[in-house]
């Protein structure tokens, strides 16, 4: 560790704003690279265009001993635009002298954060400081993608990395440190590479030139290059000598990463990929397998002995030898420490094996508690550790069937993730150890262990109340943050309560009160129930949280939103809206409109409130006595109660009929009230 001082040589790339012009050097710094050298580089280093930005791409300049160049370029969207209004993406490129960093084995990702929040000042060249990396983090990455990586590198031939293309970019820049870990820090020297390369970027993956980009993520891989699959390894051909025997060295010694990576970086003499350079670097691997065969003959003794152990601890816990049971725990512990947790490909998948034959991690009876303790922290390290992951932990508790405390205790204090750690603290049933995982984490880690599937309703529910919890505690914002990411975590609820869209209507109304409050604002709640939508249980959830006022802020924030972003004119935009929001005036819509609606009066196009009339309709069809249909022609409601619509009557043809009858009453009423007056006489 430490850190290098660089003297950094830098250019712009762009092209002036509001301008029709090509992209071009707009600025570079003063010394040994002018714009012609830098629109070189430019030419060298193309790698088509990004489908995302920031794009990082490495590659090296310069040939002599003494006059070697490490490359950078970083490529990023700004906020100006060209004439024809698209964004116009930026491209800085620094250079650094390949001597600078060889003193603390500088990595990309190290020069990448250094040189990234970089201004330039005039012409002057920069002058950044950058920390060391911790071999022990890279070493941490070694996968298998990655040693297939470094050794195809060997074929003089450009690797192309497919199945990545959700991982960030930032990620990818770690990977190509990794493989380029895995090769003499020398190569460097001779090394290209890019978070992202277009399938069809000129002649990158068949020149031999000088503008080849030897490894690269990208969708698809051109033919003729070697392709790595994401999270596989993939075998380097026996006709390729030096990189099947590169991979075979890589693999015999991944469990020993560090090392392994100190000792290649310690390798600084500039390396080419001809079969010379290929030739030395194969043989700075093999003086490691060398210099350390007696560490390995040590470790593979042990594997022995300690496969042998454990059948041991079977047989003696079946025989209730509790005292020698203790000895040979001792001894695997010691073992393992002694290690530092080190293990060749496949030899804890052996163990894993015994471990489930033996039945090593089951709760045995009539064991002390400290014993049966002991034996599955233990058997755990052996066959699981030094970290437990979550695809490890499944296995185990399904292969167990019912776990017991010890066994929970044991694998929660293991070192492990936020998914581990509360989906064991939810499992043993204890308070005190949820309270102590939750509050080990943060809301964000909770909504992401809530939304793993499958789903666990349990933990599921006691990280709804935890979430409440904290958002009365005045964490909401990192609440609503991390639902948001999760879709207010709507499906997992679901899973939660399948069969009552009551229940789920009323968790996601508490996990919209933790991260908002008990009122919604117009904009939280157009970000809640914004289309697409994330259901009815939410769209109930966020109406009841808004309160009075939440039909008229859907639809302006959520319905018109979305109508504006569709492309309307803005004058039929401006009719949509008026249609919307301003109250119906004047006499009833004409009746051969087939998209009107009818309300309860037989108005059509009702004013405010009509939405909420015909939902009520539809839903109770019989409300007033009357059924309600639709019409499969028109697509609108008729009432079907024997009050059809004639021509020109507007569902008044009965009027005569009262006008009769009243006109009989009062003849009726005439008569009798003159036959008693002329009795009175």
């Amino acid at each position: 560790m430490g850190t290098a001082h660089l003297t950094v040589h830098w250019a712009l790339e762009g092209k002036q704003p509001g301008s029709s012009d090509e992209y071009g050097i707009l600025a570079c710094s003063r010394g040994p690279f002018s714009p012609a050298h830098f629109m070189d580089i430019r030419a060298r280093y193309s790698t088509g265009t990004p489908e995302n930005l920031p794009q990082v791409t490495i590659g090296w300049v310069g040939g002599g001993r003494q006059d070697r160049w490490l490359l950078l370029s970083i490529r990023q969207s700004s906020a100006e635009t060209d004439g024809t209004g698209r964004a116009i993406a930026e491209t800085r490129y620094f250079c650094v002298p390949y001597e600078q960093v060889t003193e603390h084995h500088l990595s990309y990702e190290a020069l990448h954060a250094a040189l990234e929040a970089c201004e330039p000042v005039r012409d002057e060249p920069l002058a950044v400081s950058v920390e060391a990396p911790n071999i022990e983090d890279i070493a941490a990455r070694v996968g298998l993608e990655a040693i297939s990586a470094a050794a195809l590198l060997l074929t003089d031939e450009p690797v192309c990395v497919v199945g990545g293309e959700a991982l960030p970019w930032l990620e990818r820049l770690r990977f190509l440190d990794t493989v380029f870990s895995l090769l003499p820090y020398g190569m460097r020297t001779r090394l290209s590479a890019s978070t992202w390369t277009s399938s069809t970027a000129g002649r990158w993956w068949t020149s031999k030139a000088r503008n080849e980009c030897r490894l690269s993520f990208t969708k698809h891989a051109p033919e003729g290059v070697h392709s790595v699959r994401w999270g596989a390894l993939t075998e380097v051909s026996s006709s390729r000598h030096d990189a099947h025997r590169y991979q075979n060295l890589l693999v015999d010694r991944c469990g020993q990463p560090t090392a392994l990576i100190e000792w290649l970086a310690a390798g600084t003499e500039p390396m080419s990929f001809s079969p010379d350079g290929r030739a030395r670097a194969l043989a700075r691997l093999s003086e490691f397998t060398a210099r350390d065969d007696a560490a390995t003959r040590a470790i593979s003794a042990d594997q022995f002995t300690m496969e042998r152990l454990l059948n041991e601890c079977a047989d003696f816990l079946k025989s209730r030898q509790d005292g020698k049971l203790a000895e040979h725990l001792d001894r695997l512990g010691n073992m393992v420490s002694r290690q530092g947790g080190r293990f060749f490909t496949g030899e804890q998948r052996r163990y894993q094996e015994v471990i489930a034959e033996r039945q090593l991690l089951w709760t045995w009876q009539d064991v002390d508690d400290d014993l049966l303790f002991q034996l599955h922290a233990v058997i755990l390290k052996v066959g699981y550790g030094p970290k437990l992951s979550a695809r490890n932990m499944d296995e185990i508790l399904d292969g167990v069937g019912s776990p017991g405390r010890s066994l929970l205790l044991a694998m929660l204090r293991m070192p492990s993730d936020a998914v581990v750690r509360l989906t064991l603290a939810c499992r043993l049933d204890d308070k005190a150890e949820l309270r102590r995982a939750f509050d080990q984490h943060s809301a964000g880690d909770l909504v992401n262990v809530a939304a793993r599937e499958p789903y666990d309703g349990r933990l599921i529910q006691e990280i709804v109340d935890e979430l409440a919890r904290r958002g009365s505690a005045e964490e909401g914002l990192d609440i609503a943050g991390a639902l948001r990411e999760h879709n207010y975590l709507s499906d997992a609820i679901k899973a939660l309560h399948p069969a009552s869209i009551e229940n789920r209507t009323r968790v996601l109304r508490r996990l919209l009160v933790a991260a908002y409050g008990q009122n919604l604002e117009p904009m939280e709640f157009a970000e809640i129930v914004g289309l697409p939508p994330g259901g009815e249980p939410l769209l109930a959830a966020a109406i009841l949280s808004h309160g009075a006022g939440a039909g008229e802020t859907l639809l302006q924030t959520v319905v018109l939103s979305y109508l504006g972003n569709a492309g309307l004119d803005p004058t039929t935009f401006m009719k949509v809206k008026s249609a919307l929001l301003e109250p119906k005036l004047g006499g009833p819509a004409p009746s051969d409109d087939p998209e009107a609606y009818e309300d309860g009066s037989g108005n059509l196009n009702a004013p405010e409130g009509a939405v909420s009339r015909i939902l009520r309709k539809l839903r109770n069809p019989m409300s007033r006595g009357r059924s309600v249909r639709v019409s499969s022609r028109h697509g609108h409601l008729e009432e079907a109660a024997g009050l059809r619509r004639q021509d020109g009557s507007g569902g008044k043809d009965w009027l005569p009929y009262v006008l009769l009858a009243i006109l009989g009453v009062a003849v009726v009423l005439f008569f009798v009230l003159g036959y008693e007056l002329l009795k009175s006489l």
